[in-house]
């Protein structure tokens, strides 16, 4: 109220005493009020007698107004009527008795009406029953108000009614509906509109094939698609979401109709500023797949005529309207034929190379169309490839990277959609003595070659994808195709300035695959035959490339070219060291070397095992011995069993030279050293099992009589890898006895026989062939009690593969004895957690995890066998801190790993013991306590977690200052846990002051992480691309911004106001005269982007830094200082004009082909001279001191208004560290030393100097 202010201190009080706004509100819950006055509740009680007989009387009262008036009216004007309904469709309608609007008061007043009309004559409020009364009502009334609520209302009833129901009433209820939107089409009741468009969309998309023969409903369809390009969106996009769906049912009086309104609107679309043409073509995106094949080609036809009139918006509506049709393929009514006839008329409207939007609009139709054309019918996809190609590239000219990128896409795709359906069809033509070379795939690779000329060197990059995709489609059936394209591309890496080079190297790496060594090599020779004097080979860079990449090919290559190469190399390398040219020697036995490195690859999935490995089988038996060679035939026998072996015969074939390459590689093992010798090792474990169990026998034998003789240390450690990799094939009897041997080693003071004994059990204990596992079975017993009564004499490193043994006698032993040999393993395994060795460590949890699954296998998970193993681990903490450091890291393992089974009682325990361990002062409890609660926090829910939470930060928070440094970083890690798990305001409660740095901190991290994340993904989502395209042309033709906005209280029609966009005229080069605009080629002319915004900012300095042309498009040189070299008379440059300049300038010009032309290398020249990349930018210095340096010599300068430049030691912040106290005290006494010497040495040039001037004096005085 006005003048009336709050008492002081009270405008906050809860129950203040006037109550005028709470009385109102209570009022409006409960009171029921006449249409004349409105009665205000008192805090009286809601229900009295009074209340009782006023609504009495409001009953009386709208019992009367039904009666008296025709059909079901109602006056809600400032009227609020309560109504009890029990339909479910009208809940949210219950909401709109309070509302202060008119119309929702409106609302509520008609369905307050109807309900009161529906149960006076014994209905039973089922939607059929509002129906037919909204129904009655929306015929009846005139009012607008009335209209309005009434159609709302049967919207919503509508969508509940059954379709029997709306089939039965359609013509009357269609016809009421379509009479009040024709009545109100141009009028702004535009939530009127379109509830009457809800209920004729759901009247007509329940009808059957026997309705849609009635006129009414074409009448129907007809009113509804009239909204379509109504002028308001909301509207309109309704009316259109309406008809796609009557579409989708694909019912022919409704495609019929609809299909001859686009026709007709698109006909009258002539001029470009008619919306309605725009409207349609909207309609169309996803309307046109359902037409008939007539319609849709009379429909492209007039899209192709809006095309012609160069309007950027209808334009770009076109080609989506043809990218929808394209996508939907075999759905649509689309034929092969037709799709054909678009393909190729759309080629005539190839927009211009730097025309971005369009050219991608072109570019994406035209790879859609291709690809649909391509599902149709694969012959005609695969020959129409070729024009596409041919078409397309002029565009690898362009400047724009968009369009560049969107080009090699496009092509990249219809490669792949088209080529690959049909590659064996191709294969199977090319095999054929008829094949030509006019085919279209031969039109097809030399339109991709054209695509390596010098005029789109700077395309380069995209044209080599191309090749590269073509490679993987065409490579392995066609391979003679790319012959000379391989060529063309590796003499493409022997130019110097070539900056591709990584993509050339992919690309032949592609073919080297794909179309296999022998087509490559067949095509581009190495050329290491050849005889050079300069030792300069061009193309040995394939080599690499060939020993990276050769897989399922032919071994017979290997043995008819390569090895004669590599066997002639190596007499060249010899010839050369004994002429004593060393480098030569060093070069030859380089490719020596790295011929024979592609034996792997033609190992790896070889396709010849057995014809060609007898011929070749000596050779490598050979270079088997050689110690330059062993690894590489060690690797390719490797990978001939494991990846070529796939059958009996090829498994023969090698079984018949183990007997030879074995003996080789076992005599080589023991004479090879320690360090160099376990991929001879690996080949023995891989070659053994395909040997046979007789020749493993024989060696075994050999084996055991070497062990049984008097032999050294090294030979007794080479022996025992031997045994230890021949042991999967071995029977049990010599498993036996090799076990008798080693017990004897288990306790040896020399460590590495120990360690190996160690693992021979281990492969023993892990073996899972039938004859170890029985071993196993009978000498488990042995085992456990030779594993536990060999504790005292093991080593530090064989406790690893101990520890190993320990874990897998875990699982064979029985039930009953499980528990004893936990209680003696487990102390040893606590222990070996805090080993140096990572290994150790690794398998002491293993073995503890082991040891809980056996415990909880005996009683089923059980959570009392989990106590009863943790209780086995407490007795650890009351000893030394290593070993209660150890014993918490191993419960934190059991609590990870059991923590599905651990009980809470135990959990809390142990949580309490570790509340108590983070406040000891040993550090290496401490730690191992910070890595419990991590685990704790990691692994279990938040709710659980949450008990111990409090007690677990006021046991960090309680630290002493020694401790919270010495743990400050492991303490944050653990709080930035407990942020992410529980929220950051979870964990400020409960942190003291001193601690509230740390979490702001921790949380200002996080956030900035989080919003650098955002942003580098924002980034990587901000290239554009091309399915965006369409939306970038669509910018300003959206529906909302060619409606103007209008006043929302004046409410006056919308009015159409197209932006226009902008277009150019290119013109030709030549004075030809002006644009004949009635050419056919006129579209390529009419361009949507500036022409003038793809000349390059450095082209447009002054004139004197642009090159003159001539009338054919010559470049004019002219001969001054400035240029580096002129042309001679016949054209070509003379050397001894070559200018002298640093070779980041002029290297590209010293060594240009003479071959090329001379517009060429003056454009060439051009670019290089003017590229700002080149040019050395000096970065100014910031660093101290840097005003007083002088810019011509070394050393500081005086400078005006400044002071002295005169400082030994630059002010740094890094000087206050203590850790760099004694250097820096060093450095500056340093400094004073060299000062004081140089202070010296200059006091004595000025004593001898004036010693000079004495003596001369005294001279000149004596004269």
């Amino acid at each position: 109220m006005r003048n009336k202010r709050w008492s002081k201190r009270q405008s906050c009080v809860s129950n203040p005493e006037n109550k005028t706004f709470r009385a109102l509100a209570r009022a409006s819950l409960g009171n029921i009020s006449s249409g004349i006055s409105r009665t205000i509740l008192t805090t009286e009680k809601d229900l009295t007698r009074a209340n009782l007989k006023l609504h009495d009387a409001i009953d009386t009262r709208m019992a009367d107004a039904s009666s008296t008036t025709d059909g079901v009216t109602a006056t809600a004007d400032n009227v609020t009527i309560y109504s009890q309904f029990t339909n479910e469709t009208f809940a949210d309608v219950n909401f709109l008795r309070n509302s202060d609007l008119s119309t929702h008061k409106e609302v509520y007043a008609i369905l307050a009406a109807v309900t009161e009309v529906i149960k006076s004559r014994g209905g039973t409020e089922s939607d059929v029953e509002y129906f037919a009364a909204l129904m009655t009502t929306l015929e009846s009334s005139s009012e607008i108000g009335i209209l309005k609520a009434t159609a709302y209302l049967l919207r919503l009833i509508v969508m509940k009614l059954p379709d029997r129901v709306l089939v039965a009433k359609f013509c009357a209820a269609s016809k009421i509906i379509t009479t009040l939107l024709i009545d109100y089409a141009n009028s702004e009741e535009y939530s009127f509109i379109k509830s009457l468009l809800g209920c004729l969309h759901r009247l007509l998309i329940v009808q059957n094939s026997t309705t849609w023969g009635l006129s009414s409903s074409v009448h129907s369809v007809e009113i509804l698609l009239g909204f379509t390009v109504h002028t308001k969106p909301k509207i309109r996009k309704m009316a259109q979401s309406g008809v796609i769906t009557l579409l989708k049912r694909s019912h022919d009086t409704c495609i019929r109709a609809c299909s001859q309104f686009c026709i007709k609107s698109l006909g009258e679309g002539g001029n470009e500023q008619n919306a309605n043409c725009m409207y349609v073509m909207n309609l169309l995106k996803e309307a046109l797949p359902y037409f008939c094949v007539q319609h849709i080609k009379i429909i492209v036809e007039n899209l192709l005529k809006i095309m012609l009139k160069k309007n950027a918006i209808s334009t770009a509506l076109s080609m989506e309207i043809l990218q929808s049709l394209f996508l939907s393929g075999r759905d649509s009514n689309l034929s092969a034929e037709l799709c054909n006839q678009i393909v190729t008329a759309l080629y005539d409207y190839r927009p211009y190379e730097n025309d971005i939007q369009p050219t991608l609009a072109w570019l994406t139709v035209m790879m859609k169309g291709i690809v649909c054309l391509s599902i149709f019918n694969n012959e005609m996809g695969y020959t129409s490839l070729p024009r596409l190609f041919s078409t397309c590239m002029p565009y690898f000219l362009s400047k724009n990277e968009s369009i560049l990128s969107s080009t090699t896409l496009a092509l990249k795709t219809v490669l792949e959609e088209c080529i690959v359906p049909v590659s064996e069809d191709i294969a199977a033509v090319f095999s054929s003595e008829c094949a030509g070379h006019n085919t279209p795939i031969h039109k097809l690779l030399r339109c991709i070659e054209s695509g390596l000329k010098y005029k789109y060197q700077s395309s380069w990059n995209y044209i080599l994808q191309i090749v590269l995709l073509s490679l993987k489609v065409l490579g392995r059936t066609c391979p003679e195709l790319f012959e000379n394209l391989m060529l063309s591309i590796c003499d493409m890496y022997t130019d110097f300035w070539t900056p591709y080079k990584k993509e050339i190297e992919n690309t032949v790496a592609t073919a080297i695959k794909t179309m296999g060594p022998r087509r490559v090599l067949g095509a581009v020779s190495l050329g290491l035959e050849e005889p050079s004097d300069c030792h300069d080979f061009p193309r040995s860079w394939i080599i690499p490339l060939l020993r990276d990449n050769i897989c399922n090919t032919e071994l017979a290559y290997f043995r008819d070219s390569m090895l004669p190469l590599a066997a002639k190399m190596k007499q060249k390398s010899i010839q050369y060291e004994n002429d004593g040219h060393e480098l030569q020697a060093k070069v030859y036995k380089t490719l020596y070397l790295q011929i024979w490195s592609l034996l792997p690859g033609f190992c790896t999935k070889t396709t010849d095992v057995v014809q060609a490995f007898k011929s070749i089988a000596r050779a490598l038996g050979a270079a088997l011995t050689n110690k330059e060679l062993s690894q590489i035939i060690c690797q390719a026998i490797r990978l001939l069993i494991q990846t070529s072996c796939n059958n009996d015969e090829e498994k023969l074939i090698l079984k018949q030279y183990a007997k030879n390459y074995l003996p080789i590689l076992f005599n080589f093992y023991t004479e090879s050293k320690e360090s160099s010798r376990l991929y001879i090792l690996e080949t023995i474990r891989v070659y053994l099992p395909l040997a046979g169990k007789e020749l493993a026998d024989d060696f075994y034998a050999k084996l055991r009589i070497q062990l049984s003789s008097d032999i050294s240390v090294q030979i007794l450690q080479s022996l025992f890898d031997l045994a230890s990799v021949m042991i999967r094939v071995l029977d049990s009897a010599a498993i036996e006895n090799l076990f008798g041997y080693v017990i004897h080693y288990l306790k040896n003071r020399d460590v590495l026989v120990q360690k190996k004994a160690y693992k021979i059990l281990e492969e023993i204990c892990n073996c899972e062939s039938a004859d170890a596992r029985s071993f196993i079975s009978e000498k488990v017993m042995d085992i456990r009690s030779l594993l536990l009564d060999s504790l005292s004499g093991c080593s530090i490193s064989s406790k690893t593969p101990r520890l190993k043994c320990l874990a897998l006698i875990c699982h064979k032993l029985d039930d009953l004895m499980v528990l004893d040999y936990v209680k003696g393993v487990l102390p040893e395994a606590i222990w070996c957690t805090k080993e140096v060795s990572s290994k150790t460590r690794l398998a002491a949890y293993a073995l503890i995890v082991e040891m809980g699954k056996a415990i909880t296998r005996l009683a089923g998970n059980s959570e009392e066998w989990i106590v009863t193993f943790v209780k086995l681990m407490l007795p650890g903490v009351t000893g030394s801190p290593q070993m209660i450091s150890a014993t918490i890291n191993s419960i934190s393992c059991v609590v990870f790993e059991f923590r599905e089974i651990l009980p809470k009682t135990l959990l809390d325990s142990l949580v309490e013991m570790m509340v108590m361990v983070l406040r000891s002062k040993c550090r290496e409890a401490v730690k191992s306590g910070l890595g419990f609660v991590k685990v704790i926090i990691v692994t279990f829910p938040r709710d659980m977690v949450l008990r111990y939470l409090k007690m677990i930060i006021h046991a960090i928070t309680d630290w002493s200052s020694d401790t919270k440094r010495y743990f400050r970083f492991k303490a944050k890690i653990l709080f930035q846990r407990m942020i992410r798990k529980f929220g950051y305001k979870t964990i400020t409660e409960l942190v003291p002051e001193d601690y509230q740095k740390i979490l702001s901190n921790i949380k200002k991290s996080g956030d900035r992480a989080k919003r650098n994340k955002v942003s580098r993904r924002n980034r990587e989502n901000s290239d554009e691309n091309l399915k965006n395209s369409f939306d970038d042309l669509l910018k300003d033709s959206d529906d909302d911004d060619i409606d103007s906005t209008t006043d929302g209280k004046a409410k006056t029609k919308r009015k159409l106001k197209v932006k226009e966009k902008a277009a150019w005229i290119k013109e030709s080069g030549n004075d030809d005269g002006p644009v004949d605009f009635l050419d056919a080629a006129i579209s390529k002319k009419i361009l949507a982007t500036n022409p003038k915004s793809f000349i390059k900012k450095e082209n447009r300095g002054s004139s004197k830094d642009i090159f003159k042309t001539t009338e054919d498009g010559k470049i004019i040189v002219a001969e001054t200082r400035e240029s580096p070299c002129a042309p001679d008379v016949n054209g070509s440059i003379s050397e001894s004009r070559i200018c002298k300049r640093k070779r980041s300038e002029g290297v590209a010009s010293d060594t240009l082909n003479a071959n090329n032309d001379l517009t060429s290398q003056a454009s060439f020249r051009s670019h290089a001279f003017n590229n700002p990349v080149t040019k050395k930018i000096k970065k100014p210095n910031f660093g101290i001191g840097s005003e007083y340096r002088s810019k011509r010599a070394p050393g500081d300068m005086m400078t005006a208004n400044k002071y002295e430049p005169y400082a030994y030691i630059p002010m740094n912040k890094q000087t206050l560290n203590k850790r760099k106290r004694s250097k820096l005290i060093a450095q500056h006494r340093g400094i004073l030393r060299a000062t004081k010497s140089s202070v010296a040495n200059a006091r004595n040039h000025e004593k001898l100097k004036r010693k000079k001037v004495r003596g001369r004096r005294k001279n000149g005085g004596t004269l």
